[in-house]
């Protein structure tokens, strides 16, 4: 990461020194500015060196985490006639009706059917009030 750091500075700096003109459609770096940037930047370029030779790099530590274990389990095979669904499961109820779901899916396709409820009792005649 310094490394990095140390190099991105160093080319940035050679490109803010070092100066470009523009001569007869083509550009140009004047030698003076390259001798005065490799005259500046040399020392830090060979410190850099230096410092990247004798700094260890950093390595994170390393997590050893056991092997996982598989399990195999014996598979068992029941052989039983399904049972016919519950009427219950096939059966959705609101205050006022339900729906039934007929069929089975494979011979008889599947169908929800509306039942309404049946409408409540009249209510009672009222009673004759006595004098």
């Amino acid at each position: 990461m310094r490394r990095l750091l140390v190099l991105t500075l160093i080319a940035a700096m050679l490109v803010s020194v070092v100066p470009r003109v523009a001569h007869a459609g083509h550009r140009h770096v004047h030698p003076l500015a390259v001798g005065i940037a490799a005259a500046l930047f040399a020392p830090l370029i060979v410190a850099g060196g230096i410092l990247a030779a004798v700094v260890p790099p950093y390595r994170p530590p390393v997590v050893v985490e056991p092997a996982p274990v598989y399990r195999v389990e014996t598979v068992r095979y029941v052989t039983a006639s399904a049972a016919p669904p519950s009427a219950e499961r096939n059966v959705v109820r609101y205050p006022h009706g339900r729906y039934v779901l007929r069929g089975d899916g494979v011979g008889t396709p599947y169908q929800w059917v509306w039942i309404p409820n049946p409408p409540p009792p009249p209510p009672p005649p009222p009673r004759p009030v006595s004098p």
